[in-house]
């Protein structure tokens, strides 16, 4: 046993992140900390590495372990060279060699069993540690990470950020530790590096624990690439970076859900360059596209798909798009459109892609149900592009908007409603002025505005009446909280009417 975590116990604020977790990593072994968004898997590795502690529980490591960490090196001294900085983790074996060196004098003229018993015990010890491969192990290692072995003599300042990392890592796997985390060890390595470190921490002879990636900085690289049918809807230069959350925002028919089905490959490009980056892994949800086995048992359909997860994770998963209770052992077959949706995000989710391409994932949800979504969605770290036309969940989910016009797209980096507040200004410059229709048009610049401030203190006051489900005077009472959500269900549907009202005085300033 290398470190064991007994009634592990962490939340943050009213969230429980995990509950009586009990962990034991031995050594030689192997760890990937895999797990659904939101379940706490950077929190688990930041406890068992150290970095962060628990709310109750105990973290027991077996005496003398040296452990290994894959951060950001800073450098105090930039005129270090790449051997001094490399050969600090040897600062041991130098003591031991020099402690052969003065056994092998004094055996010269000593030679006591007493002393030989020494040099045999010290011996074995500096060849343990590798004491006679070390400087082959550091030239391989330097090969292996793209470097010369030339470079030993050259100083650290004439390194990039990027490279000194690189050489960071080599010192780390030097030193041996025996147990080594690694968070993201794949940045700034090219595909070849990469497939010889796996060979490599394979056949690791200490533990090894990683926190199932988040994949390159670069998700996703679309250069001229045109997209449609006989002839191109849309032609996309961007690249999509790590984290961010995408809407593509424009008229129906303008090639939103061609351009998705092209990025996810259930379409050839007609043109242009497409490239995922490294270790991207795309989920992909359209609801034409919904497939399950109808004899199954929602329960089934999902644990017979992720058979190394326990019941109680499973459970959990469904949970959070409001399978509960005995809602789990009814048969597929009898699901609403709705239900069928959200039983295909639950297991989109559990995929634990890093990428995710959505068309129109709030269709046939009701008010619960997009609301769950939200909440998967908002605590999902990777990366997403989507199409959706419900203005307050892009709102809610969007970093960025890809605009369509015409047969362009423009990248914006503002909210949904900043570019729908822009655009109006810009259609309001280029009105009619003749008296009657300035008359009307005034008038109708009156009542969208109104609308507008009526639309924000009804957004108020629905995200206060969310926010109260988690209240625990109401979430125990089975009547408040009917009452609550029927008071959500009012507003939902008073924000409907209003955007319904506000989109068509829009439509008719358009016009004007």
């Amino acid at each position: 046993m290398i470190v064991q975590v007994k009634g592990a116990y962490k939340s943050f604020g009213a969230q429980d992140i995990f509950n009586d977790l009990n962990v034991l990593i031995k050594r030689h072994e192997k760890v990937a900390i895999i797990g659904a968004n939101g379940v706490g898997k950077t929190t688990l590795f930041r406890v068992l590495s150290g970095q962060e502690s628990l709310d109750k529980g105990n973290v027991f490591w077996r005496s003398n372990i040296r452990t290994g960490f894959l951060e950001q090196i800073t450098i105090s001294d930039d005129n270090l060279s790449v051997k001094d900085f490399l050969y600090e983790v040897f600062e041991d074996v130098f003591k031991l060699q020099e402690k052969l060196h003065e056994l092998e004098e004094k055996m010269k003229t000593d030679h006591s069993d007493s002393v030989l018993s020494s040099y045999d015990r010290i011996q074995n010890q500096f060849m343990m540690r590798g004491g006679y491969t070390y400087e082959t192990e550091v030239q391989t290692l330097l090969t292996q990470f793209n470097f010369k072995v030339e470079d030993l003599d050259r100083n650290l300042s004439n390194f990039s950020g990027g490279q000194v990392t690189r050489l960071g890592f080599i010192r780390l796997l030097l030193s041996k530790p025996d147990i080594l985390f690694l968070d993201e060890p794949t940045n700034h390595l090219d595909i070849s590096t990469i497939e010889w470190l796996e060979g490599y921490l394979a056949n690791y002879q200490g533990a090894v624990v990683k926190a199932k990636v988040r994949g390159g900085k670069e998700v996703l690289v679309m250069k001229d690439l045109a997209v449609g049918y006989k002839k191109p809807l849309i032609t996309v230069s961007e690249t999509i970076t790590r984290g961010k959350r995408f809407a593509l925002v424009g008229d129906n028919g303008t090639g939103k859900s061609t351009l998705l089905k092209t990025v996810s490959g259930r379409m050839d490009p007609l043109s242009g360059d497409m490239l995922l980056g490294h270790q991207i892994q795309m989920g992909y949800f359209d609801q034409q596209l919904l497939d399950f086995v109808m004899n199954k048992t929602v329960l089934e359909e999902v644990w017979d798909e992720f058979s190394y997860l326990d019941h109680t994770e499973i459970r959990t998963a469904l949970g959070r798009f409001l399978f509960k209770g005995e809602d789990v052992f009814k048969s597929v077959s009898v699901l609403s459109g709705g239900e069928r949706v959200r039983l295909s995000l639950v297991k989109l989710m559990l995929r634990q892609d890093n990428f995710l391409v959505l068309d129109e994932p709030t269709n046939h949800l009701d008010i619960l149900g997009k609301e769950a979504l939200e909440k998967a969605l908002i605590n999902y770290d990777g990366t997403m592009l989507f199409v959706s036309h419900d203005r307050y969940f892009i709102d809610k989910i969007a970093t960025d908007i890809l605009m369509i016009d015409g047969d362009s797209v423009t990248h914006v980096q503002k909210k949904m409603s900043e570019v729908l507040s822009d655009k109006k200004e810009t259609q309001k410059e280029e009105k009619k002025t003749s008296k009657e229709e300035f008359v009307n048009y005034k008038k109708l610049q009156r009542d969208e505005k109104k609308l507008e401030e009526s639309l924000l203190l009804l957004y108020e006051e629905l995200s206060l009446h969310r926010e109260s489900r988690y209240d625990p005077d109401i979430y125990h009472d089975f009547e408040k909280m009917n009452e609550l959500n029927q008071v959500i269900d009012d507003i939902h549907n008073e924000i409907k009417a209003k955007e319904e009202t506000w989109a068509r005085i829009v439509t008719q300033l358009e016009e004007e």
